[in-house]
This record gives structure tokens, sequence and C-alpha cells, in this order.
């Protein structure tokens, strides 16, 4: 997990092994949240766009302040799904669909 104190980076998606950034995030924020704690995966791409700082906190770590702070763990694990959810999968998916709208609607790509 990643928290981002410096610069901008960008959250993207790939078709057909070809990189598109849909949405820039800013300092004072954090990546890789959700995947520790579904166990999953990253969904998405990331890359610095600026030059970017921060700190990190290897899963192991996390886990062990969730198991030291059972009460704070429902909590902070409910907000970490919703922001997920709505700030970067959400509009994430719905640029990707419409992406691949555009690239059924071109008559150069049959």
């Amino acid at each position: 997990m990643l928290f981002v104190t410096v610069g901008e980076y960008g959250i993207g998606y790939e078709i057909n092994k070809e990189p598109y950034f849909a949405k820039k995030m800013k300092h004072k924020t954090v990546i890789g949240d959700y995947y520790i704690l579904s166990n999953k995966r990253s969904e998405f791409l990331y890359k610095a766009i600026k030059q970017t700082e921060g700190y990190s906190l290897r899963k192991v770590h996390m886990i062990e302040i969730f198991n030291r702070y059972k009460s704070e763990e429902k909590r902070l694990t409910h907000q970490i799904k919703i922001r997920y959810k709505t700030i970067i999968r959400s509009p994430l998916l719905e640029h990707k669909e419409y992406t691949m709208l555009e690239f059924a609607r071109r008559h150069d790509f049959d």
C-alpha cells in the first residue's frame, strides 16, 4: 500500500495491450488499500505523472494493525471499499466502456 504525499499519478486500464489513463489523482491519496483488504491483484494500472513521493506499508503490517485495532477495522474497511468503488472503479469502468464503444464505431478497427 502506498501513501502518496507529493505529486500526481494516473489510473488506467489496458485495451489490446495499449494503456489508457482515465483518472488523475493528486497527493494525499492511497494506492492499493482496497487490494490488500480484498486480497486481490490490482485491477487497474497506476503510473506517476509528476515526481511522486510517499510512504509504503506492507500487507503483513497492515494486517497486524487491523488485528491490533479490531474496533477500527470494520469502519476503515467499509470506507475503503466505498471510496474504491465510487472514486476509482466505477469511473474507470465507465471510461473503459466508452473507449471500447469508440473502437467499435471506428471503420478502420474491423
